[in-house]
């Protein structure tokens, strides 16, 4: 089987022809009825492989697509006989669906998404995981350079770069602060109260509710902003030219843009706020990068000390 798997991938270089080529056997050696190969584009995943299924193009919309890519973790769902799939897959229910992330050096540059009629042989995780690595080598090897640069760069799930991506960032912007002699500030954010809304309403609204963060983050921050996702249900903003003044007026029309936005689930209206701390480098002395940051979350931890749903200057 994986000799025959890896002639495969060696003999096709062209991304949709690797595709095509990888779909049908991958579904032959898990006996799966349907699947699709989604590519990562721009922070979408987009189907470039399909076979079976009736509308590829909104799989990347689902949040179980979104989840996976960012946990980078293999999910199978369990569907029970009277629950329906809204036209994302099938015409035929299917039993169980594996979505399985294709991860190459700690990022998802693909997922491959297999439906069966009945519930999937035990040794299927055997197969996918001795296939999977070797497809994802053969896909670094199909994508572009600057493709590679972008995934490594950003957080899958909400858009914004990745913690190790903007900490790199901050310290270009930090040392360019210093030998400019020009301010630099940092905005830590978390969001209040965000494992209640994932115990309440699920872990696919919390995802939805972490896009909806980014974007309010996104439109305040001026050109040449930083924005990062931290960790979790923290962001970070890095603000060159920013003093304190400057970098509590931002982190403060942010934590206002959140509170006043109308955040849906079904009929029900969550409502959202966050915490935040404020560092800005020379009114307050950090000798690194690392002891802004360090400011910053001393900063944010006194928010939620004090309450919650404001921002703090220490």
């Amino acid at each position: 089987m994986v000799t025959h798997f890896s002639r495969i991938l060696s003999s096709r270089l062209e991304l949709e022809d690797l595709t095509n080529g990888i779909l049908p056997e991958l579904m032959r050696y898990c006996d799966s009825n349907a699947g699709a190969i989604l590519i990562e584009d721009n922070g979408s995943f987009i189907p470039r492989a399909c076979i079976g299924i009736e509308k590829p193009e909104i799989l990347g919309q689902r949040e179980m697509i979104k989840r996976c890519a960012s946990e980078a973790k293999r999910m199978r769902i369990d569907l029970p006989p009277d629950i329906m799939i809204e036209g994302a897959l099938l015409s035929a229910r299917p039993a169980s669906i594996i979505i399985e992330p294709i991860v190459y050096h700690e990022v998802t540059l693909a997922l491959i998404v297999l439906s069966f009629l009945k519930a999937p042989r035990e040794e299927i995780n055997k197969i996918l995981d001795l296939l999977s690595p070797n497809i994802a080598i053969a896909l670094r090897n199909a994508l572009s350079y600057d493709q590679l640069q972008r995934l490594a760069a950003n957080d899958s799930l909400t858009g914004l770069f990745n913690r190790r991506f903007g900490m790199a960032r901050l310290q270009e912007e930090y040392g360019r602060a210093v030998r400019s002699n020009a301010p630099i500030g940092i905005c830590i954010f978390d969001l209040d109260h965000f494992k209640q809304v994932n115990d309440t309403y699920g872990h696919q609204a919390g995802d939805r509710v972490l896009i909806h963060i980014a974007r309010i983050i996104r439109s305040v921050l001026r050109e040449g902003d930083i924005a990062l996702r931290y960790g979790g249900e923290e962001f970070m903003a890095v603000l060159p030219g920013a003093s304190m003044t400057d970098a509590y007026q931002i982190a403060e029309r942010i934590r206002r843009q959140v509170e006043e936005s109308e955040f849906l689930h079904g009929p029900q209206r969550i409502k959202l706020t966050l915490s935040g701390g404020v560092a800005s480098w020379p009114d307050f002395d950090a000798s690194s990068p690392e002891a802004l940051v360090k400011r910053a979350d001393e900063s944010l931890y006194a928010s939620k000390e004090g309450g919650r749903n404001r921002i703090t200057v220490l």
